[in-house]
């Protein structure tokens, strides 16, 4: 996984990604990001969790979600994370904000945060270079 870093790096762009599935109790995660007809497509409308240039934090989640788990990775434009950046706030500020994306886990990374559905639509628009990764 770190190669996929260091691969966005590279070309300068900023790096997504979700850790999702996996079989260890209580860490596993919902798929939310799929490939349908070769679309990459984001199913449920619940806040979705991502995180940015943060392979280790990436890492940590997969490690907590067991063999089974997969990590959704892709190229990220820069403006669109500066924006989800600048419109965030914290957790406790949610109910007063519910559609502004929030910072999620502050004390282990600056690059977590949870999406509104209203996000949803920008987000894919400015992803490139999608994959999932999966332990073979």
């Amino acid at each position: 996984m770190r190669k996929v870093a260091d691969e966005s790096t590279a070309i300068g762009k900023n790096r997504l990604y979700r850790v999702q599935g996996g079989d260890v109790k209580p860490n596993i995660s919902k798929y939310r990001f799929i490939f349908r007809n070769s679309k990459l497509e984001i199913i449920a409308k619940d806040r979705l969790h991502i995180t940015f240039d943060d392979v280790e934090r990436a890492i940590e989640f997969y490690i907590k979600r067991g063999d089974k788990a997969e990590v959704f990775t892709a190229n990220i434009n820069k403006s669109f994370l500066d924006k989800i950046k600048s419109e965030a706030v914290k957790q406790n500020k949610a109910k007063k904000y519910p559609t502004r994306p929030q910072i999620d886990d502050p004390t282990k990374t600056k690059g977590s945060f949870g999406l509104h559905e209203s996000y949803f639509k920008e987000l894919l628009e400015n992803i490139s270079n999608p994959r999932i990764i999966k332990k073979q």
